[in-house]
């Protein structure tokens, strides 16, 4: 085959709820090192695992929990860190269908008429995605030659599926949340209100003035 690849075991947690391991699979990179999952879920496909329409998942070591990656055909910037991989040499992947967000992100609902109910408020695991996605695609990614390609934060939100000023706001608590040692791990499923309230109360007891 063409292109690069690099052998790696990969653990498959697949949409029936079964868990398969290939080992020893060669999974397509980009010259950075980092996974074109894209081409992996590709190649998943064509040894017959049924991954149609499915949701992709990986596991990300740092937040200590499954990176929603979208719907397939997955877009073509979402890539898997090498510091996935590197110290395991194990990839964790996570399939599911049925599903139109685990999250219940549904943008369009928000430029709905008045009448209509807000969308549901996105869980903490979900802001951190789309955040990180977010700056990831500002910062710049790696197309399939290598070379680095950046968009403006407006189009990254675009791309991401979430408005420029929510993930402004989801940025900014965020960083505050980390400031004042919420355990984002354990509240992951949690909604973004319980960040919102941890940040008020730590903020108002340590005397800041600024607007949280």
């Amino acid at each position: 085959d063409e292109g690069l690849y690099i052998q790696l075991d990969v653990a498959l947690l697949l949409p029936t709820d079964e868990e398969e391991l290939v080992p020893a699979m060669k999974v397509p990179i980009l010259l950075n090192g980092d996974v074109d999952f894209p081409l992996l879920m590709t190649k998943l496909k064509s040894l017959g695992y049924p991954l149609e329409s499915s949701f992709a998942y990986y596991f990300s070591k740092d937040l200590a929990l499954y990176v929603s990656c979208g719907h397939d055909p997955l877009p073509k910037f979402y890539h898997i860190p090498k510091t996935e991989y590197d110290e395991s040499c194990t990839l964790r992947l996570k399939f599911k269908t049925g599903l139109r967000s685990e999250y219940c992100d549904n943008t369009k609902a928000e430029s709905g008429s008045k009448a209509q109910k807000r969308t549901k408020e996105r869980k903490i695991g979900f802001i951190i995605e789309k955040v990180s996605l977010w700056r990831k695609l500002y910062n710049g990614i790696p197309d399939h030659t290598g070379k680095t390609v950046r968009y403006s934060l407006e189009e990254a939100a675009n791309l991401v599926g979430v408005s420029k000023k929510s993930l402004d706001d989801y940025l900014s608590q965020l960083r505050k949340g980390r400031k004042f040692g919420f355990d984002f791990n354990k509240n992951k499923d949690e909604k973004v209100g319980t960040l919102r309230t941890f940040v008020k109360d730590k903020a108002s007891t340590r005397g800041y003035k600024d607007n949280y």
